[in-house]
């Protein structure tokens, strides 16, 4: 106890709390400086864990009597350990230490990756070609990988070399060639050439944000009813050109128009009316998911026994739905259904962290990986025994640095480069 006062004196804590392994559950994550005094046997992994998720919020030292052990260690960071008798000095690190502390961690991080880009596993391998902290070095070596699907990866990338782009362009492989076509960062000019009538990516150039404003004129008069509906889905088209294929004699053009996200409200309510039940039905799901509309309709819209599934449940990824409209969607027996609120950032937690405890594999791995998920929802899907899930959380942009570095050792591979790349990423 002793120790534990001189340790939080020592850091400048005048208003720290002391607690004992058994008050932990009942802390908050948030409030005033921590001290926590435990015996070495009592720190198990759950215990860090608990720790861990502390540190994300507040100031926490742990103090014990013994070095924990090294499955207990990767959960703690180094800052938030007092063991006694081995540290004289119980000051907080210095600014300095903690950018070398970051830059100890990029370097890891990056050395795993290098690493893992040669992986056995093609799902490992397609996941770091996918990913934009992926350095340009390994985009431009998995190019070549064995695996079509990996330099597919790369090709869609938008930080991938262009020269390496260029190089798949003026590749023969139909499946890479139209993943380039998708990629926003492409030169302009490749673009114009691959929006000609009859060239086999134009449908894929039709629906490139990046697309210049003259190519998209120009296919969204194209014969072809798919390069038409490609258009009128682009978020950069035009609202006078969205308004123009609204128009459109093909009921698939025009629910394409109803299901972009930047169509004009005014244009949605008609399409809700339209005389195909399709296009209503996109226009409808677009009202329900859009963070623009009120509440009031939103109310009513979840109200209506008339409007589908899909439209209740474009409700619920709708960041502004109102609680007991996320509960309402999240508690339907389709976990099709559960998938739309357990993506929604604007989620509460308590719905989250239920999702996050699904029965469902896929509503697990995405609640885990929404942001908005609550520190104790994500250390308890590191727990889970699917790999997916674990990598979402590693992936997740608010998953607390000490949860990360952990997944950092998961038995794993795809775990382990995905906490890699989740601390690139945040290093940017």
């Amino acid at each position: 106890m002793f120790e534990a006062g001189r340790a939080a004196t020592g850091r400048g804590w005048s208003a720290a709390k002391l607690a004992a392994l058994d008050d932990l559950a009942a802390q908050s994550p948030s409030g005033a400086p921590l001290v926590v005094v435990a015996h070495h046997p009592d720190l198990t992994v759950s215990v860090a864990r608990t720790i861990a998720a502390l540190c994300a919020g507040r100031e926490v030292l742990l103090v014990t009597d013994q070095a924990p052990d090294a499955r207990v260690l990767e959960w703690i960071p180094d800052r938030c350990l007092l063991v006694v008798g081995e540290s004289p000095d119980v000051a907080v690190p210095d600014v300095a230490v903690d950018r070398d502390e970051v830059e100890m961690h990029r370097a890891q991080a990056l050395a795993i990756i290098d690493d893992l880009a040669s992986s056995p596993d093609a799902v490992v391998r397609r996941t770091i070609a996918s990913n934009q902290a992926t350095p340009p070095e390994v985009l431009r070596r998995l190019a070549a990988d064995p695996d079509e699907w990996v330099p597919s990866r790369v090709a869609e990338n938008p930080k991938t070399s262009t020269d390496v782009l260029l190089a798949f362009a003026a590749g023969t492989n139909r499946v890479v060639r139209s993943a380039v076509a998708k990629n926003p960062a492409i030169p302009p000019d490749l673009l114009r050439a691959w929006s000609t009538p009859g060239h086999e990516t134009r449908t894929t150039v039709a629906y490139n944000p990046s697309t210049p404003a003259d190519a998209i004129l120009a296919l969204a008069t194209d014969q072809d009813e798919g390069v038409r509906s490609m258009v009128a889905a682009n978020p950069s088209a035009p609202d006078d050109l969205l308004r123009e294929l609204a128009g459109d004699s093909e009921w698939g053009v025009r629910s394409m128009v109803a299901s972009n996200r930047s169509t004009p409200a005014d244009l949605l309510d008609d399409l809700s009316s339209d005389p195909h039940f399709m296009v209503r039905e996109s226009a409808n799901e677009s009202i329900a998911s859009r963070p623009t509309t009120p509440v009031q309709r939103l109310r009513a819209m979840a109200a209506d026994s008339e409007l589908s599934d899909s439209v209740h449940s474009a409700i619920g990824r709708n960041p502004n739905a109102p609680v007991e409209l996320q509960w309402r969607v999240a508690a339907h027996d389709s976990p099709y259904m559960r998938v739309d609120v357990a993506d929604n950032p604007g989620a509460a937690g308590e719905v989250l962290l239920r999702l996050a405890n699904d029965v469902d594999r896929t509503v697990r791995c995405i609640a885990a990986g929404n942001p908005s998920l609550p520190v104790e929802g994500l250390i308890k899907c590191t727990d889970d025994a699917d790999r997916e899930i674990r990598s979402a959380v590693a992936r997740n942009p608010s998953t607390p640095r000490e949860i990360r570095l952990a997944l950092l050792h998961d038995a794993d591979p795809l775990v382990r480069v995905s906490a890699a790349l989740g601390i690139l990423k945040a290093s940017l």
